[in-house]
């Protein structure tokens, strides 16, 4: 994959990228296989040319903090044994605020303008916890690279 970073007129990155046909299907079965979602890069490039990148930041610390409060009030009714309907509505909660995090995350990544870097990082952070799984006993798991 190649990947054309530009700045627009407010100095806000903005990542082209070209994907080669093997590339492009293997990384989307990866995506397709973890059920993550593609989605139109340019409405988020749009976001980010509209509002700017310091509205995108902030946005990106409420979504966060939305979603550690659903998750919180999803372990709470857990814990004090609430419906099962009021559990599942939290449940349902915390996949609409994952949605909101990935949608920002995903602006963030442009932002900063290092898709590259941060796919480094993704990907030895995974390496790092295989190799704890493995130290753990699960041979499986590193062995098999799942």
């Amino acid at each position: 994959m190649s990947r054309i970073t530009e700045r627009d007129e407010r100095g806000n990155a903005q990542v082209i990228e070209y994907y080669n046909t093997k590339e492009a299907t293997d990384q989307l079965a990866d995506y397709e296989d973890m059920g993550i979602p593609t989605v139109d890069t340019s409405v988020l490039t749009q976001a980010l040319t509209t509002y700017g990148g310091d509205a995108q930041v902030d946005m990106m610390i409420e979504e966060m903090s939305e979603l550690t409060k659903a998750f919180l009030k999803q372990r709470r009714a857990q814990k004090s044994g609430c419906q099962v309907n009021y559990v599942r509505e939290c449940e349902k909660a915390i996949v609409e605020e994952m949605a909101d995090v990935y949608i920002v995350l995903l602006q963030m990544i442009q932002l900063f303008g290092e898709p590259d870097l941060f796919d480094e990082f993704v990907r030895e952070k995974i390496l790092r916890l295989r190799l704890r799984l493995f130290a753990d006993g699960f041979t499986e798991v590193a062995e098999n690279g799942e």
